[in-house]
């Protein structure tokens, strides 16, 4: 994978990520991370300041998110809310 920059976002901006296979990032707030994927709100990626390092998104891992009923697909445009 390529290293494509670090920053810090401001809380209620939002931060678009696109990927082709993967997408991988860290955070040191997860409960205040928004995901989406193609427009649909996958939810916090974690608790309240709960850091998470090298956080993947690819095919496989998006499942996690994905409710029994209702399976979700990965795609090419991600978005990461703070």
């Amino acid at each position: 994978g390529q290293v494509l920059g670090q920053e810090a976002i401001s809380e209620g901006s939002t931060k678009y990520i696109q990927g082709k296979d993967e997408i991988k990032f860290s955070t040191t707030n997860a409960g205040a991370v928004k995901v989406r994927l193609n427009g649909e709100d996958l939810g916090l990626l974690g608790k309240d300041q709960q850091v998470m390092t090298d956080v993947k998104f690819n095919r496989e891992s998006v499942k996690t998110f994905a409710t029994p009923s209702k399976p979700k697909e990965s795609s090419q445009n991600d978005s990461v809310e703070n």
